[in-house]
């Protein structure tokens, strides 16, 4: 499961401040001050039954089901930017995958429940 702790983190501010150079403005207001989020968030996507099971049915694999993410905001303006966490090295695939199974075995209780 994917934890969100002070490792994380200092993870996080270290890829950001590898790539993102000074000074750090915001796009749409020009100021430069930000707050990041302390946690990786996760988004399910394809909400779609039949793209689900379109993907279920790839014999590669290569979408988990959900996304992992960490936002930087303007505080500002409230601009939001958002980082895919997998691409970043943040989180890994094998992470995600384990999130989509708990999270797909959770909607099957809430369908279920209904």
């Amino acid at each position: 499961m994917i934890k969100a702790d002070l490792w994380l983190h200092r993870k996080i501010v270290e890829w950001l401040n590898d790539r993102w150079p000074e000074p750090r403005r915001c796009v749409v207001c020009g100021a430069d001050n930000w707050s990041l989020g302390y946690f990786v968030q996760e988004a399910i996507q394809l909400l779609d039954e039949e793209l689900r099971a379109d993907v279920a049915d790839d014999a590669d694999d290569t979408h988990p089901g959900v996304a992992a993410f960490f936002t930087v905001t303007c505080l500002s303006c409230a601009h939001i930017h958002f980082f895919d966490a997998e691409l970043a090295g943040i989180v890994s695939r094998a992470d995600l995958r384990e999130r989509a199974a708990h999270e797909a075995t959770r909607l099957a209780a809430d369908v279920g429940t209904r």
